[in-house]
Parts: structure tokens; C-alpha cells; sequence
């Protein structure tokens, strides 16, 4: 019989965190299915693995396929009926698994149950918003842990470090959408999941501890950049794309002010977004289409339940982010 749940951390050259983080599972008050995802490490994580935890499936990939590629494969190879994910420098409290399988059998309509997410009594994630600019909103990051963020909610998008899916609805949406490589795969697997019908719920009682979000690098910038952009272009109706471009290109102007002096290569990183974009376009607008073709819920109504931000929002929320230094 196969089993319910199902845990899948896709895990690239963190050893020593990969470790901890499947320790934690062990502790889980909920029997599980473990599949880990190795994305071509050359640190000894899969070694480390097969020797400490030799009941894990280990798939082993040649290449580094991505955050988006990694969680798909590991559904694919995964049997249970709930699918939970947790990233591999993450730490699990032992009631995780437990209380995010509490809230999908109470809510038959969610796709997504999502963690809170802490780090030294600092929140992480708390819930998620989206934005005109198609990136995702973490609520209340930065802020002390406190009761305004411990009461179960609808929530925008779940942060993937710690959060369940159905497979069902996994299947049904498609997966995650493998363009995305890594970051905002979760905001726009969360939005397809709303527009089509689905919910997202934000679990409080279910946490994992994780870091902070790093610092700005090239890399990180030239991935939000296009992942912004394709996030509008693919899901948004046409009002919202017209005027996500817009913002996006006023926001690249401030970003490239911003980094021009002190790191060229962020820059150089922001223009590569743009041309990125461009070379997938016939590949976004092939995923618009499917996206529009199974929409039931309006971007309007999003506004409406409060899980999509106005501009003005959405600039007090920058503001908030930059005097915290994130």
C-alpha cells in the first residue's frame, strides 16, 4: 500500500545542512516516504545520504536541473497522495509534517498548505501576496514571530522550503513550470492553483526554521529579473500585463541606478532578464495560453480577497523591505 505522504528535498553541494535537515525528518510524529533530489553535487551530499540514511531514495542527476526540475522529478519518483517539500538547508519542528496534513484533510479544496517559516525568532514567511510586478510578497518579513502572523489564513502563495501539495491538483496544473529554474516557481504554481479553482492555505502551527534570504548576486538578479517578467506575461489578463511591463520597466531603471556603480555585474545581470525573456517568448506566450484556457477566478477577484497588492502596496511594502535591509 503506498504510503500518504511523501517528502521531497532537492538538495545541490549543502552536505552539512542536508544532514540536519533529514535528521529533523526522523523526527516527524507522521510516517513518510523520503525522496531526495541531487542536483549533480560534488560536495558528498549523495554519499553522505546512502551511507546515514539508506531508507531515502536518492535520485542522483547529472546536471543541476533547477529548483522547478528537481521538486517535478521527485513528485514523479514520489508515491504518496500528499506531496510535502522542504528545502535542503531548512530544519523541520517535529509536529511539521503532522499539523500540514491536518489542514489538507480539513480543507478538500487546497492545492497548497504552506508553512510558517522562522529563523531566530525572525519570520521568514508568514503567508504571501502577490504584486503588479509579478513578484512574490513574503508577509511579514524581517519581523519578529509574534500572534499577528500564528492564525491560519488564505494565503497568495506558500513558501516552498516547508510547505504540502495534493497531488492531484499537482498533477491537474501541470507541476511547477520548469522555465522558472529557481525563484517564483511557488507564486506561479499558487497563482495557476487559484485562477483554476484551487486554494492556498497558510498553516502556522506547521514550521521549519530556515536562513534568511541572501544577498543580491548577479545570479539572483538575472533569475528574479526574468521571473518577474515571465510571471506577468504568462499569467496576468492583458490590463495587468500592460501594466506590470510598465512598473517592471521603471524598476529596472532604479535597480540599474542602484548597481551600476556598486557591482556592473547585477547590472549586467538586469539587462540579461530582459533579453531572456525575449528568447523565451514564444515558449511564454505557448504558456499563456494554457494558463488563460483554464482560468476560473478573475485577477480582479484576487484584488478583491486581498492576495494580490496594489502598486501603492506594493511601494510601501519596498520601502518596509529596504529600511530593513532585505
Amino acid at each position: 500500500m503506498p504510503p500518504e505522504v511523501s517528502v521531497v528535498v532537492v538538495n545541490r553541494n549543502r552536505r552539512r545542512e542536508l544532514a540536519a535537515c533529514l535528521r529533523s525528518l526522523q523526527r516527524q510524529s507522521v510516517a513518510h516516504e523520503l525522496v531526495v533530489v541531487d542536483n549533480a553535487s560534488d560536495d558528498g551530499s549523495v554519499e553522505m545520504v546512502e551511507r546515514e540514511f539508506p531508507h531515502a531514495r536518492v535520485l542522483k542527476l547529472g546536471v543541476n536541473t533547477g529548483a522547478a526540475r528537481g521538486r517535478n522529478l521527485g513528485v514523479r519518483a514520489a508515491s504518496g497522495e500528499f506531496i510535502a517539500f522542504i528545502d535542503s538547508d531548512a530544519v523541520a519542528h517535529p509536529a511539521w509534517l503532522e499539523e500540514l496534513l491536518r489542514a489538507m484533510r480539513s480543507e478538500p479544496e487546497a492545492a497548497v498548505c504552506g508553512s510558517k517559516v522562522v529563523w531566530d525568532s525572525t519570520v521568514v514567511h508568514a503567508g504571501g501576496r502577490f504584486t503588479p510586478v509579478g513578484a512574490g510578497v513574503d508577509v511579514a518579513l524581517g519581523e519578529r514571530d509574534s500572534e499577528a502572523v500564528s492564525r491560519r489564513c488564505y494565503s497568495a502563495f506558500a513558501c516552498w522550503a516547508g510547505a504540502m501539495v495534493r497531488r492531484s491538483a499537482y498533477e491537474s496544473l501541470g507541476g511547477l513550470d520548469e522555465w522558472f529554474f529557481v525563484y517564483h516557481e511557488e507564486p506561479d504554481f499558487c497563482y495557476r492553483a487559484w485562477i483554476a479553482g484551487w486554494k492556498v492555505l497558510y498553516v502556522p502551527t506547521s514550521v521549519v526554521y530556515h536562513p534568511l534570504p541572501a544577498g543580491s548576486s548577479p545570479f539572483r538578479v538575472y533569475m528574479c529579473q526574468r521571473n518577474r517578467l515571465g510571471m506577468v506575461l504568462k499569467n496576468y489578463q492583458l490590463p495587468g500585463v500592460l501594466t506590470g511591463m510598465v512598473l517592471n520597466l521603471a524598476y529596472s531603471v532604479l535597480l540599474l541606478s542602484k548597481y551600476l556603480l556598486r557591482s556592473p555585474g547585477c547590472a549586467f545581470a538586469v539587462l540579461r532578464g530582459y533579453a531572456s525573456v525575449v528568447a523565451s517568448l514564444g515558449e511564454l506566450l505557448s504558456g499563456r495560453r494554457r494558463v488563460q484556457g483554464m482560468r476560473r477566478l478573475e485577477d480582479r477577484q484576487l484584488r478583491e480577497l486581498g492576495l494580490m497588492l496594489s502598486f501603492e502596496e506594493t511601494l510601501a511594502e519596498m520601502r518596509r523591505l529596504r529600511r530593513a535591509g532585505l
